[in-house]
């Protein structure tokens, strides 16, 4: 009997949207997209900084949305995010073919990144929705916004040792330089009575 050949996932298209604010639909969106991904992570995978910028309308950051398409990309399949725009969107190209039973209608919001003053080189959080990883959506995602860095360069944080930042970590050529390790005790029931010399 011969080996089954594994098929690769398709990626449908996404378009980037680069917004200097997020409106109330799109900021409910991307709020539904990181609880679903601290639902399938059992981690928060943004800190309470991105979370007050993403909430704060005058912060100075660029929100980026890979926002799900109709499956159409440009003819050469590339991705023209060379040229960062406020306000615009853009397509991201795909490989294989698009538009299959499985992908998200368009519109969806696929992930999100933030990018955030923080002295010479910008701070980056970025997420993806669980359904959507693995097609390479987060290393586009992090490849448009390096591309945004006024020094080409953007630092990260990964929140919890997961399989997925790891893969796009190691995909995109990026070192862990730091490590920071949360420590914690349960009050519950109560601690035990001290014992005294």
């Amino acid at each position: 009997m011969p080996t089954p050949v594994p098929v690769p996932r398709e990626r449908p298209a996404f378009a980037l949207r680069d917004l200097g604010h997020l409106d109330g639909r799109t900021l409910d969106q991307v709020t539904e997209v990181l609880r679903r991904c601290t639902e399938a992570d059992d981690v928060e995978p943004v800190d309470e900084a991105t979370w007050l910028r993403l909430h704060d309308p005058a912060a100075p950051v660029r929100h980026l949305l890979a926002v799900s398409t109709d499956g159409t990309s440009p003819a050469d399949g590339t991705s023209p995010v060379d040229a960062p725009s406020a306000g615009t969107t853009r397509a991201l190209g795909t490989t294989g073919a698009a538009g299959g039973a499985g992908d998200p209608p368009a519109g969806s919001l696929i992930g999100y990144a933030q990018l955030a003053p923080s002295g010479t080189v910008p701070e980056l959080a970025l997420a993806i929705h669980p359904d959507h990883r693995g097609l390479g959506h987060g290393r586009r995602l992090l490849t448009a916004a390096a591309r945004r860095s006024p020094t080409g360069q953007v630092h990260a944080w990964a929140h919890g040792d997961l399989p997925a930042a790891r893969a796009l970590a190691a995909a995109a050529g990026l070192t862990a330089v730091r490590e920071l390790r949360q420590l914690g005790h349960s009050l519950e029931p109560g601690l035990p009575d001290p014992r005294l010399p």
